[in-house]
């Protein structure tokens, strides 16, 4: 049994609360006053600081909002709360420390005059505002390939970065704040949507109005303008208007397979739905749709496992063009992360019936592969496939670090 010590309400706790939800770990929160509680001599003996989130273990006290968080989710390793491999746990905690250390200061900057524990002062709220909408983009650019921060699967920094961002979206980013970052938007859902999460911060309701903090100014009135009309007879330049970028694949005949459905599908649990491939070869559209097996030409260069996935994260993005007519699973294959070789390979699933070279003349990282089409009707390439999209081995070879692109 896990006790913390903390107010009602507390957002700090709530990735402690959810973490245990994914984890089994049963967590007390009994009613506690702040203020009072915290001041007694009991307390003060186990928690000299003074301040909750303060938890009592089995093994003794543990205090700090990040370090409890992180004791829950080490209690069940197969959640992987804190990434599947030493490289996805350093990523796990880089985020944890950059969602700390850079995202939640502006958020706090906003949250206290609004709840009335600061006073306001519009410079430093705009400072605030602006320092926020920039974390924002960063992590929208990061979310246009990633369904989540690290790896395939919910983790510790997920669950970090949702519950802070919970106050801005609920409190402060109205619906067309929240439209520019689409992305964000799309892993957030997808996050607070989880029944672990819900549980524990209910429905989320977003902002329809800006909560403003007390004595901040009232919005000027906008003095309203007429706009000049533009002349009927003005000739409109047909050239300058934006023409839609056509490729092969766009001139490639109707197919009965959609691919946007085929990748919801494979992602409608987490960290995939492994019934997928149970129907899927009998909806699959060989006339519209092919599937390649690629292997790196050059894996005895890898010196260090990190450099292997560095290399295998860069081919993944500079794909971004083929997102409409692809759907892949790359992996880096071995004994451990910790013995060479290390073989990076994978499975594409392309539209057409074979391999357009309008990939290789976009995507450069493709020439360094070996590029093998499989026989979608023979039940070996079929378990191959199956194998890198959702398998732990390849041909003998333990699945390391597996990456989709989507």
């Amino acid at each position: 049994m896990q006790t913390i010590y903390t107010y009602p309400g507390n957002p700090r706790v709530q990735r402690a609360l959810i973490a245990a939800e994914y984890n089994g770990v049963k967590v007390e929160v009994p009613a506690f006053q702040f203020g009072v509680d915290n001041k007694t001599p009991e307390f003060l003996a186990k928690f000299p600081v003074g301040k909750v989130p303060a938890m009592d273990t089995p093994q003794g006290p543990l205090y700090e909002s990040g370090a409890i968080a992180r004791y829950i989710a080490k209690l069940n390793a197969s959640t992987q709360l804190l990434g599947s491999s030493y490289y996805q746990q350093g990523q796990v905690d880089q985020w944890i420390d950059y969602l700390t250390l850079e995202l939640q200061p502006a958020i706090v900057a906003l949250a206290m005059p609004i709840l009335g524990y600061a006073p306001f002062d519009q410079k430093v709220y705009d400072e605030a505002k602006k320092d926020l909408l920039k974390h924002l983009a960063i992590l929208d650019k990061h979310f246009l390939r990633k369904t989540y921060m690290v790896g395939e699967q919910i983790t510790l920094a997920d669950i970090t970065a949702a519950t802070a961002l919970v106050f801005p979206f609920t409190k402060i980013l109205v619906a067309d704040v929240r439209a520019k970052f689409p992305n964000v938007m799309r892993w957030f859902e997808t996050c607070v949507n989880q029944p672990q999460f819900s549980k524990v911060l209910g429905k989320i309701e977003y902002a329809v109005q800006e909560s403003k903090p007390a004595g901040a100014p009232a919005p000027a009135a906008k003095a309203t303008e007429k706009k000049a009309e533009k002349p009927a007879s003005e000739p409109i330049d047909l050239e300058a208007a934006p023409k839609k970028t056509v490729t092969p694949y766009d001139e490639m005949p109707p197919t009965t397979m959609v691919l946007d459905s085929v990748k919801r599908e494979h992602f409608n649990v987490q960290p995939f739905n492994k019934t997928f491939f149970d129907t899927f070869w009998s909806n699959f559209d060989a006339e519209g749709y092919c599937f390649y097996r690629c292997q790196y030409k050059y894996n005895e260069d890898f010196s260090l496992f990190f450099l292997a996935c560095n290399l295998l994260g860069g081919f993944l993005q500079r794909a971004e063009i083929m997102r409409k007519y692809a759907f892949a699973a790359m992996a880096l294959t071995g004994e451990s992360e910790d013995a060479k070789p290390w073989v990076l390979e994978g499975v594409w699933m392309f539209r057409g019936k074979e391999i357009n070279p309008f990939f290789f003349q976009q995507v450069d990282d493709a020439e360094g592969y070996n590029w093998t089409k499989l026989d979608t009707s023979n039940p070996a390439d079929q378990a191959t496939i199956k194998a890198f999209f959702q398998g732990e081995q390849v041909d003998g070879r333990n699945i390391l670090e597996r990456r989709y692109f989507k």
